[in-house]
């Protein structure tokens, strides 16, 4: 198991920054790291309900929201549980 300081020196010298920008890569190495700690419970419903209530963004912004929502929850499947 790697320590801590490694995944940051690992992190730094793969991408020449301090902190890690892609969140791929912060996952990974978090993950490494710890294991699967993070959930998300966000399902498509709760989107549209978040967004119907929102008055400030055009719609067409709204739209592109819930699309990259839901592809990340499509990419993330394993990330999502169900609370029922």
């Amino acid at each position: 198991m790697r320590t801590g300081i490694h995944i940051i020196l690992r992190c730094f010298w793969m991408t020449r920054r301090n902190i890690c920008a892609d969140f791929d890569e912060q996952l990974d190495l978090v993950e490494e790291l710890y294991g699967q700690r993070i959930q998300f419970f966000y399902d498509e419903k709760s989107i549209d309900r978040l967004l119907l209530a929102e008055s400030f963004y055009p719609k067409e912004m709204k739209s592109r929201v819930k699309t990259i929502l839901l592809h990340q929850r499509r990419k993330y499947k394993y990330l999502f549980a169900d609370r029922a």
